[in-house]
């Protein structure tokens, strides 16, 4: 059951550092090979979304194996990027 614990910590970690990485790529390459005239905000949407699902999935994992090393610095990377994404949010709107 331990392996699983642990398996489960890498993943949230893992998986939180590739939710911020992986959407910011996405937007440069849509930035860099698509014709600057025109507003792709159905991709930078879709950036969003990737962004928000991979951070929930790496929170679900670290709350999951929280007792070891690995879940809760997953666990406290993804609420953070979360919460800050939310502070940006209310930001934006106000």
């Amino acid at each position: 059951m331990a392996t699983d614990k642990t398996t489960l910590g890498k993943v949230s970690l893992g998986t939180s550092i590739i939710g911020v990485f992986l959407p910011i790529l996405l937007a440069y390459f849509i930035e860099k090979f698509t014709n600057p005239s025109r507003h792709y905000n159905w991709a930078y949407t879709l950036c969003i979304v990737l962004f928000l699902l991979l951070e929930e999935i790496a929170l679900c994992c670290g709350i999951s194996a929280k007792i070891t090393k690995t879940g809760k610095a997953g666990m406290v990377l993804s609420s953070l990027l979360l919460g800050l994404w939310l502070c940006s949010l209310s930001i934006w709107r106000a």
